[in-house]
Formats: structure tokens, sequence, C-alpha cells
């Protein structure tokens, strides 16, 4: 739920574009990565969990979500 309300809080008032360059959080969940230029703003709390790799689905699920439901739209690129 932690990761749900930190990507809503993310993608408030952003436009698709915006919103697809914040899907580098995969990389913070999946590798440790902390993005270039990508404002996770709270997410970056969420860095430790590439360790717990029963936690990666947990954390990615409401983005996965979100793919499914804007991936028909032209200006957002999924991962």
């Amino acid at each position: 739920m932690a990761s749900a309300s930190m990507m809503t809080e993310l993608i408030e008032n952003k436009s698709l574009k915006e919103i697809s360059s914040l899907r580098e959080f995969e990389q913070l969940i999946r590798k440790g990565v902390i993005p270039n230029g990508v404002d996770l703003g709270d997410s970056l709390s969420l860095q430790g969990v590439h360790q717990l790799k029963a936690r990666h689905n947990c954390a990615l699920m409401t983005w996965q979500a979100l793919d499914k439901i804007l991936k028909d739209e032209k200006e957002y690129d999924a991962l």
C-alpha cells in the first residue's frame, strides 16, 4: 500500500509523458538503482526493496496496473 500511495502522489497533476519517465521506479525496486534526472520523491525510501525479491511484485503492482491502463495512450511509454 505504501508504494501505491507514493505512486499516486508522484503522478498527480503530471502529463502522460512525465508519468512515463517515472517508470524508472522499477529500476529502483529491481536493482536498487537511483535514476538520474527523475525525481521519485518519497519513493526513494523503497530503494532497499531490491534486496527482497519476494517484495518486488508488491512494490510494482500498482505501476504494472497503470501500465495496463495507459498502454494504448500515445504519450505513454511503458518499460
